[in-house]
C-alpha cells in the first residue's frame, strides 16, 4: 500500500512491486547520468585517453556520451586493467585509472581504491575493512 509522507515522498507498507516500479522507472536516465558523472570526474586519465582521445566529456549531453562511451569503450577484465594496476602497486602517482589518489590496493581483489570509494560506502551503510593482504601506498 503506498501513501504519501507529510514532506510529499512516498511510502510503501506492504506494496514491494509498487516501490520496485517507482525506483526502477528511471533507472536508465540513472545510469546515463552516473556514467556522465564518473567521466566528468575522471576526464584526462590514461586508461580512458586510450579509447576517448582528447575528447573533452565534461560538456557534453549524457545521453551523447553514453553513446559515445558504449561505442568506444569496450568492457574492461581484470587483464586489462592489470597493467594501471601493477604500475600503481610500484608507486606510480599519475591518474591512470582515476583522478583522485589511490589510497589502498586489495591484493585479494586485485582493487584500488579511493578515499571516495570508503566515503560513499559509509553512506551507503556498507562497511569495509581492509584485509590483511592489502597495503597503504
Amino acid at each position: 500500500m503506498e501513501t504519501k509522507n507529510t514532506n510529499g515522498s512516498r511510502s510503501y507498507e506492504h506494496d514491494i512491486i509498487g516501490w520496485f516500479e517507482d525506483i526502477s522507472e528511471k533507472a536508465g536516465q540513472v545510469q546515463t547520468e552516473t556514467l556522465r558523472r564518473i567521466l566528468e570526474l575522471n576526464w584526462g586519465v590514461e586508461y580512458l585517453k586510450k579509447w576517448l582521445g582528447d575528447i573533452d566529456v565534461r560538456d557534453m549531453d549524457a545521453s551523447a556520451l553514453e553513446s559515445l562511451y558504449t561505442s568506444l569503450v569496450p568492457l574492461a577484465s581484470h587483464a586489462d586493467l592489470e597493467p594501471f594496476i601493477n604500475r600503481i602497486a610500484d608507486g606510480d602517482t599519475a591518474p591512470l585509472l582515476t583522478q583522485q589518489p589511490i589510497t589502498l590496493l586489495s591484493l585479494r581483489y586485485a582493487l584500488p581504491f579511493t578515499s571516495f570509494f570508503f566515503t560513499s560506502s559509509r553512506m551507503l551503510g556498507q562497511h569495509y575493512y581492509s584485509i590483511s593482504l592489502s597495503f597503504q601506498i
